[in-house]
């Protein structure tokens, strides 16, 4: 039992190294951009979508709020609780517009900054001219 356990620590450990030292070229080589935040929202986002689901946690929604996708869920106690991903696409306006991250990164990306360029233009404490500037979450079926 204690060799199974020492196998599976060590397996464990080994690929956070490796997971850390790919994160470090990939840094290295494309450095801080657009699609280098792609790249590990297109894989940590649906993993951990997995993992909360597999682990029992109830998913709310998934959300984008321009300047970040945000996810939804309720942890085993009730709470309503959200882990997000930064854009980089700086806004200031209250938004929350279901997305499905089940779609290629291009759509998901290309559906952010549709959001994005719809209220980039409001300056911080900025209101919008014709509409109400929140949109409230819906939950899909």
């Amino acid at each position: 039992m204690a060799r199974a356990a020492a196998v599976v620590s060590s397996a464990t450990l080994a690929s956070r190294i490796l997971g850390f030292l790919r994160d470090l070229i990939i840094a290295r080589a494309f450095g801080a951009s657009v699609a280098t935040d792609a790249f590990f929202v297109a894989f940590r986002l649906p993993n951990l979508l997995r993992r909360l689901v597999a682990e029992g946690y109830r998913i709310e929604g998934v959300v984008n709020h321009a300047s970040a996708i945000g996810c939804y869920f309720f942890d085993p106690e009730g709470n309503r609780t959200e882990v997000f991903w930064v854009t980089g696409r700086p806004c200031w306006v209250p938004t929350a517009t279901p997305i499905d991250i089940g779609q290629p990164d291009e759509t998901v990306l290309a559906e952010v900054d549709r959001v994005w360029n719809q209220l980039r233009h409001v300056p911080v404490g900025g209101r919008m001219n014709e509409e109400s500037a929140t949109v409230e979450v819906t939950r899909q079926p």
